[in-house]
């Protein structure tokens, strides 16, 4: 409850309830104390002076005694957890929670159940504008954005090297979840609840379209909680009273508070994920009607880096005529309520019975119809005429294309990845080196380690990348901010009969015959890489293997000879398109998916240049030929 009371020229000054009340109390404390006489008047005064504080004072938008309560909670709490697996996580960040397995046409997926209500989630392959999440209530959208800016924070020649490859590259990693929750309501049966959970998840994947991925299931919610999180299992998480801290990253979420008239944009919650940190997660609630909220966390290499990004968030929402509001004291809870489960931010805890106005809905509650808005969430209305959620281009640069645009690969995803290079060496390496400068951990399986020398020199002992024979049995488990990437460099001596190559650019270290040898070692790794998360496989071919090009989800080619282009034009049934692969200048790279095939320039740099050699596949029966301009 509030009183409004005129002051000054028509201003709104507000009384609350609590501030009634402490008055009062002060005022009789007061009288009690004159009554008594002597040394009770100044004890009463003392008391008096103390209530009114804790009831009056306010200090980054809580009260006093909301504070002395948060800090009482903060201290007889549990700070220090031991994260061992993520299902751990998800144990930590939402306990008493639990996953129902469901169908939803033939897809499996998962509900997260809790005592509020139900919650599935839904991969977003590519942002709808945001009036395609319109809800009827009391259905609850939650949308989850994160992305790593590229090269990762760390010192070295490739991300040197990554950087000069262009100013505001794209996104490193990306990524955008969608919660939909459905409140439970009072004496509801579960299993009208878990129907309505399905019918409205289904009803939005129908407006999504394409650009829903799809569902998750159980083992993917729990591994995007956890990668969203950015807490690595077997590390040990820690709280303190400005942030988190675990596996040497530290963590802090913020509320952002807007000014009368300011608004969302496409162009802020893209400059909000390009912030100076090893990644940036943005939590958009949508309720019914045109507002949103939003939480962001931030995370970064130690405190002082955190620190650092901080101030730059704080510069950009200004610019923005935002303020941001950090969860001092309440980072472990206000840290669930930025991951995909639709969890309510805790109420400022009361310092005293009655002194506090009833708890407003947060995130994840149903809201009521006569309900004001929630003060501790402001509510931020979109620009007009703005789509709201940004075009995102994020993964690995390869180069540009005619128009001088970035051509990117998504080498690293939730899901274990299968690419094939047909080309050099160099151009292994030259992928290698900017996969560095994504945060990658790169393991090269070869029989060849004098080709890879040069570049292990040039790295200056960086082990993040390691050579290990042929025999390699184990593979370290990726993450979202290190995925592993295997190389396989299984080079056969001789090409096929009427396929000979050569380099212009001189010859290439190592490229001469390494003698036969088994790949035993080598496969039985690749199928161990090939169940695992955030572990993609690259297998470097000399000379094209149709069966391997048709199972690989991502194929890069260098100039290929008639021969081999019509061998995978008919292996993939890329039509007309094959002719044009024994067609490319020798710096051009053809990166074929399952939708298009698309073409780029390699560009190296500087530093590639002078630690790899110039990356060309030069084809002798492709002299005096056409070649297609890029």
């Amino acid at each position: 409850m509030t009183v409004s009371l005129s002051v000054g020229s028509g201003r709104a000054f507000r009384v609350h309830l609590h501030q009634l009340v402490s008055t009062q109390a002060a005022a009789v404390l007061i009288l009690l104390g004159v009554l008594d006489g002597d040394l009770s008047v100044v004890l009463a005064a003392a008391g008096a002076a103390g209530l009114l504080a804790m009831t009056w004072v306010r200090v980054r938008d809580r009260w006093a005694f909301q504070w002395l309560a948060l800090l009482a909670h903060f201290a007889t709490r549990r700070r220090t957890a031991r994260l061992s697996n993520p299902s751990a996580i998800l144990a930590l960040t939402a306990p008493g929670t639990r996953l129902i397995r469901a169908d939803l046409s033939g897809r499996p997926a998962a509900i997260i159940s809790d005592d509020l209500g139900l919650t599935m989630l839904v991969e977003l392959g590519t942002l709808p504008r945001l009036a395609t999440l319109e809800i009827t209530p009391p259905v609850r959208l939650q949308l989850v954005l994160t992305g790593a800016p590229a090269p990762v924070a760390r010192a070295g020649p490739a991300a040197v090297s990554y950087r000069a490859l262009g100013r505001d590259g794209p996104l490193a990693q990306h990524r955008a979840i969608l919660a939909i929750r459905v409140p439970r309501q009072r004496d509801e049966p579960d299993e009208e609840l878990r129907h309505a959970a399905t019918a409205a998840t289904r009803a939005m994947l129908r407006k999504l379209g394409t650009s829903a991925a799809g569902p998750l299931d159980e083992t993917a919610t729990v591994r995007v909680i956890a990668d969203l999180a950015c807490i690595e299992p077997e590390t040990v998480l820690r709280e303190s009273w400005t942030g988190l801290t675990a596996g040497g990253l530290a963590q802090a979420v913020f509320r952002c508070d807007p000014e009368p008239g300011a608004g969302l944009s496409a162009r802020l919650l893209a400059r909000l994920l390009h912030l100076p940190a090893t990644t940036t997660t943005l939590a958009l609630t949508v309720d019914p009607g045109p507002a949103a909220t939003l939480l962001i966390r931030i995370t970064a290499p130690g405190m002082p880096a955190l620190e650092t990004a901080a101030r730059s968030l704080r510069r950009l929402l200004a610019s923005e005529r935002m303020t941001a509001h950090r969860y001092d004291g309440d980072h472990l809870p206000a840290l669930t309520a930025t991951l995909p489960l639709s969890t309510p931010l805790p109420a400022p805890r009361p310092g005293a019975a009655g002194l506090l106005p009833p708890q407003q809905n947060g995130p994840g509650l149903p809201r009521h119809p006569h309900h004001q808005d929630d003060p501790v969430l402001p509510r931020i209305p979109p620009e007009p005429n703005d789509p709201v959620l940004p075009r995102l281009p994020h993964g690995l640069m390869l180069g540009r294309n005619r128009q001088g645009r970035p051509v990117l690969i998504q080498p690293f995803r939730p899901g274990p990845t299968h690419l094939v290079l047909v080309g050099t060496g160099r151009c292994a390496q030259l992928i290698i080196f900017r996969a560095l400068a994504l945060g990658a951990r790169v393991l090269v399986s070869t029989a060849r380690p004098e080709a890879w020398a040069p570049l292990l020199r040039g790295l200056a002992g960086d082990e993040s990348l390691t050579l290990h024979p042929p025999g390699l049995d184990t593979v370290p488990p990726g993450s979202q901010l290190t995925p592993v990437l295997l190389v396989r460099d299984d080079r056969p001596t001789t090409p096929p009969a009427g396929q000979q190559s050569s380099d212009e650019a001189g010859p290439e270290p190592g490229d001469e015959a390494a003698g036969g040898h088994s790949t035993t070692g080598t496969a039985a790794v690749a199928s161990q890489a090939s169940s695992r998360p955030w572990t993609t496989t690259m297998t470097v071919l000399a000379h094209p293997d149709a069966d391997l090009a048709a199972s690989a989800d991502l194929l890069l080619l260098q100039p290929l000879t008639p021969d081999e282009a019509a061998l995978l034009g008919t292996a993939l049934d890329l039509g007309e398109t094959a002719g044009l692969l024994s067609r490319m200048r020798p710096g051009m790279l053809a990166v074929v998916t399952q939708r298009a095939v698309r073409w780029a320039a390699l560009t190296p740099t500087s530093v590639e240049k002078v630690l790899i050699g110039q990356p060309v596949r030069t084809i002798e029966t492709q002299r005096n030929t056409r070649q297609v301009p890029l």
